[in-house]
């Protein structure tokens, strides 16, 4: 069995999230290490992948680690990757984003960042469907809080977004976000190229007036 925890300071409850690993038979000799032992490896600058021994991440304590946790590591070992992409579908429909599931700011804000997203997509607030602001904002601060050597996600604020609202959002949001406007500018029909340079513009203003 493989687990990980994220640990939230005074949380009232425990959420658990679980998927089956299993994997096949495969020839061993097609291997360049066991693959029923897992192995944490790096790319080497030949363009190889090295072991990086276990040992070497142990620190004083069983939830410490000696060094700096590279996000580009790689875990080689039969069925590592199986299943993950169900797993990945579950977590993010719709339906689990309920208050009686889990919490947007966790769901959106820190377990899409710890599996690898670049940016994450939400409702923002005042649109077709979306969050309360203090929700939005705590999305947006979860996305991009330091976490040691985990990498920081863009907050996407959407749903009913306009041109209207980018001075709006920028000063709600700040300078890192990613401005998603899609059917506000499919509504200029035949006019779609010159509605997306005055979205552009529009960007360009405020960073001009706020100096940013």
């Amino acid at each position: 069995m493989v687990y990980g925890s994220l640990i939230s300071p005074g949380a009232k409850h425990t959420l658990l999230l679980y998927a089956h690993y299993d994997g096949q038979p495969v020839e061993k000799a097609n291997w360049l290490q066991d693959p029923w032992k897992p192995v944490l490896k790096e790319l080497a600058s030949d363009g190889k992948w090295k072991i990086i021994p276990y040992e070497s991440l142990r620190g004083a304590t069983p939830t410490e680690t000696s060094g700096q946790v590279n996000p580009d590591w790689r875990i080689f070992a039969r069925s590592t990757s199986d299943a993950k992409g169900p797993a990945m579908a579950f977590i993010a429909h719709p339906t689990m984003a309920g208050a009686a599931r889990i919490a947007p700011p966790l769901l959106l804000g820190k377990l899409f960042r710890l599996l690898g997203a670049d940016a994450v997509v939400f409702p923002n607030h005042g649109g077709r469907f979306g969050y309360s602001p203090d929700t939005c904002r705590a999305i947006a601060e979860a996305a991009l809080a330091p976490r040691g050597a985990l990498r920081p996600c863009v907050p996407v604020p959407a749903g009913g977004m306009t041109t209207e609202r980018v001075g709006e959002m920028l000063d709600f949001y700040g300078p890192d976000v990613m401005l998603l406007i899609g059917g506000a500018l499919l509504e200029a029909g035949g006019r779609l190229r010159e509605a997306t340079e005055a979205f552009v513009e529009e960007v360009k203003r405020y960073q001009h007036e706020r100096g940013s």
